[in-house]
């Protein structure tokens, strides 16, 4: 039996190799055959305004949608260029993206001297099926830009690392987040020519989005997309942590508000509350103890090991920018809708890269083959918890699990 607590750089090379390489395998065939199984990626919420964007259907497409341009490109360059229909070329779209995520956070951990039990805490997880569930979507494209973003900061590549931001911005929006925390996270190491670049790579993936959805439908609201923007959040904080269910004239949750007060601020005329309830705020809080099943307990553990990133002249932009892309992503889940474990999930450079190599840099792992058996049995139940079951056992199954496996680190 290999002993679960050894270093992977203590492995042969070979034996290294021959367990990423199967344990690649292994997460690809499972997730292809529930994918394949469950067969409701095309039947998704929101994934009708991709088909429609690959159809041409111009009358379908609405803002905020339409901004996310590139993997509809290319899944309409795919069909002709394969002859598929666009069903099938969303399949192999998703199905290449899957193979680069999953292959380039391996060939990161395997890079590292993560302790054995780390690959299959990662690989093992819910999250890699749940992927291939929202295929339609630009999640998988853009954690697969992503991938080779962090593989360009890895190897201290930060100009090209710049560029990238340009593909990124045209994939989905959110690209805004990503050059904040590449500004924030290299403030030491990258260079003013680099900074310029990187800003003028997404103004440039800004115009052509521009371009592209010049006669894309407003959103369903019909208000103007900073607007909307500017209110999503404290309207989603409210109904997702509040557990205030809030109506406004321009977005009805329910039809006669138990009150409602006037309002002039361009389209909106008047605000109101439809009712208390905390099943939100539940679901949201479950589902952050469970999408990455223990590894928030671990990260808690490791807190200290972030000291001294801006001192580490290879590594630390790359670790800097997934601690901070990942935690900044992680924590405005619930102010940004009610879809909580996939915008989750979007937290995967902090949990799946940065918390194993922090581990392996510092030396942290479990005093025995049990208590690290124990601790993986218990991650994985947690975490495929959240696979199409509900939120009150998903938030039990946390409630037993969290003391424990807080327990078993206490003694690390």
């Amino acid at each position: 039996m290999y002993d679960l607590i050894l270093s992977m750089r203590q492995w042969s090379k070979a034996g290294r190799n021959g367990f990423l390489w199967g344990a690649f395998m292994a997460v690809a065939v499972l997730s292809g055959a529930l994918t394949w199984w469950l067969r409701d990626a095309f039947n998704i919420p929101d994934s009708y305004q991709y088909l429609a964007m690959a159809n041409r259907q111009r009358d379908l497409i609405m803002l905020p949608f339409a901004s996310r341009q590139l993997g509809v490109l290319i899944v309409q360059a795919l069909s002709s260029l394969l002859h598929l229909s666009i069903e099938q070329s969303f399949v192999v779209e998703g199905g290449l993206c899957f193979v680069v995520f999953l292959g380039v956070v391996l060939y990161l951990l395997g890079r590292s001297s993560v302790p054995w039990w780390m690959i299959p805490a990662v690989v093992g997880m819910a999250f890699w099926p749940l992927q291939l569930d929202d295929l339609v979507l630009p999640d998988l494209l853009y954690a697969a830009l992503l991938c080779g973003f962090l593989l360009l900061l890895w190897r201290s590549h930060l100009m090209m690392a710049a560029l990238m931001l340009f593909p990124l911005m045209v994939a989905r929006e959110s690209t805004m987040l990503t050059i904040v925390c590449l500004l924030i996270a290299g403030r030491r190491r990258l260079h003013i020519r680099e900074m310029v670049v990187a800003v003028l790579a997404t103004g440039a993936g800004m115009l052509v989005v521009r371009h592209l959805t010049a006669d894309a439908m407003p959103n369903k609201e019909h208000i103007s997309p900073l607007f909307y923007l500017a209110a999503k959040m404290p309207w989603n904080l409210m109904k997702n942590v509040l557990g205030l269910n809030l109506w406004a004239n321009v977005y009805q949750s329910c039809a006669v508000p138990k009150w409602q007060m006037p309002v002039h601020l361009g389209p909106l005329h008047a605000i109101g509350l439809c009712s208390v309830n905390f099943e939100g705020a539940l679901s949201a809080l479950a589902l952050a103890l469970a999408s990455f099943g223990l590894l928030p307990l671990l990260l808690f553990k490791l807190r200290r090991a972030c000291d001294g990133l801006d001192d580490r002249p290879d590594k630390g932009i790359f670790l800097r920018f997934c601690i901070l892309y990942g935690g900044v992503s992680f924590l405005l889940t619930p102010l940004l809708g009610v879809s909580f474990l996939r915008l989750y999930f979007y937290g995967w450079p902090l949990f799946l890269v940065a918390l194993p190599i922090l581990m392996a840099e510092a030396k942290t792992s479990f005093r025995s083959n049990g208590a690290a058996v124990l601790f993986l049995a218990m991650h994985l139940t947690l975490s495929w918890t959240t696979f199409h079951i509900n939120d009150w056992t998903v938030f039990v199954v946390a409630l037993i699990t969290y003391p424990v496996g807080g327990f078993l680190l206490w003694q690390v």
